[in-house]
């Protein structure tokens, strides 16, 4: 029994030092991606938009290529017995 408990204590000591090195591997990615002067300063500055007047070209509906396109069939309602009386049974 004393050598499970010895195997446990290496692997939980193992398992604390990744956790270890996971969380400090997060907190230097968030600190020189978030926190760093150029995002600092990047997120102050005021952004400018430019408005453009948005034109829609229906000439392009006019293509030869288009009138080659089919339309979907229209489908009529339903005709005769909707549902089964056990939907669970197989057919």
């Amino acid at each position: 029994m004393a050598v499970t408990f010895i195997q446990q204590k290496k692997t939980q000591k193992y398992l604390i030092a990744i956790l270890i090195l996971v969380v400090l591997a997060v907190l230097l990615i968030f600190w020189f991606g978030f926190l760093s002067e150029d995002a600092v300063q990047s997120q102050q500055e005021p952004s400018v938009f430019s408005h453009r007047e948005i034109q829609i070209d229906f000439e392009a509906l006019d293509n030869p290529i288009l009138d080659k396109f089919y339309f979907f069939e229209k489908i009529g309602p339903f005709e005769g017995e909707k549902g089964r009386e056990n939907p669970f049974l197989p057919y």
